[in-house]
């Protein structure tokens, strides 16, 4: 009998900090500076490893925080940089243990595309519930999800290397939280070319040839099958520098209002 295995429970996962990543630190920026200043209360669902906390409590340090993660490991991982004025708790968005309007604002930094329609539906409910004014979203930008679909070489089984099982695109984050209203739907980060045969061939050998993933269907860990293998030298990646100016910057940000606050 198979088993569902996540990526994100392994401690492996959380060795590199997000906020390592220089593309990551502008997206931490762009969520930091669309905090209502009016805030006093942020819970961020899906923490991980806590940058996007920290990036967001040194723009704002006279706020409280509080930071959500289903997966110990994470939570793990972010106690290693203490956050002052900062809560973190095992929880599930699902579920979130809070009551109505009783966050500022509620932070979810690329969560969404991890999760199935039902359940995406119900995460997107429950944020709802508890944000009393404001809410923050990003998610990856017209994901081609083909490109990062990888087979396991043990078992065969066939899934997205980060787990994503969502694509975005700006009309359908219109209407994603019942009650609120999007002030600005925008795109963030450095650029990507998602659609181009060439680029996604380029990209694949370039940053999915030094890959472990985890398999979630049989947990085995173990490297990428031979034919994704080598970088393409420096004319690849200069091919792939090329080739992502003509594309859409990685990420899709929106903020989003209570309806009833948003002025006429």
């Amino acid at each position: 009998m198979s088993v569902r295995v996540d990526r994100y429970s392994s401690p492996t996962t959380w060795e590199r900090r997000i906020a390592g990543n220089h593309s990551d630190r502008q997206r931490i920026a762009a969520i930091s500076a669309a905090v209502g200043r009016e805030t006093e209360l942020l819970l961020e669902v899906g923490c991980g490893d806590g940058s996007v906390l920290q990036g967001i409590r040194a723009a704002r340090p006279n706020a409280l925080y509080l930071g959500l993660d289903r997966h110990v490991e994470a939570l793990e991982a972010a106690r290693r940089i203490p956050t002052p004025r900062t809560c973190l708790l095992v929880g599930d968005a699902l579920r979130l243990p809070f009551a109505d309007q009783s966050v500022d604002c509620v932070v979810c930094a690329e969560i969404m595309e991890h999760l199935g329609d039902e359940k995406l539906s119900e995460a997107a409910r429950e944020v709802a519930r508890v944000a009393r004014s404001q809410i923050i979203l990003t998610v990856p930008n017209r994901e081609n999800l083909g490109r990062r679909m990888v087979d396991c070489s043990h078992c065969g089984s066939r899934f997205h290397l980060y787990g994503h099982m969502q694509h975005f695109n700006p009309p359908r984050l219109i209407h994603l939280f019942d009650g609120f209203s999007p002030s600005r739907v925008g795109e963030i980060g450095p650029r990507r070319n998602e659609w181009s045969e060439l680029y996604s061939a380029l990209w694949r050998r370039r940053w999915l040839s030094e890959e472990r993933p985890l398999c979630p269907n049989c947990g085995s860990e173990g490297p990428l099958s031979h034919e994704l293998r080598g970088s393409g030298g420096p004319l690849g990646a200069l091919l792939l520098r090329s080739l992502a100016w003509v594309g859409r910057r990685r990420w899709l940000i929106a903020e989003y209002r209570r309806a009833e606050l948003v002025q006429p």
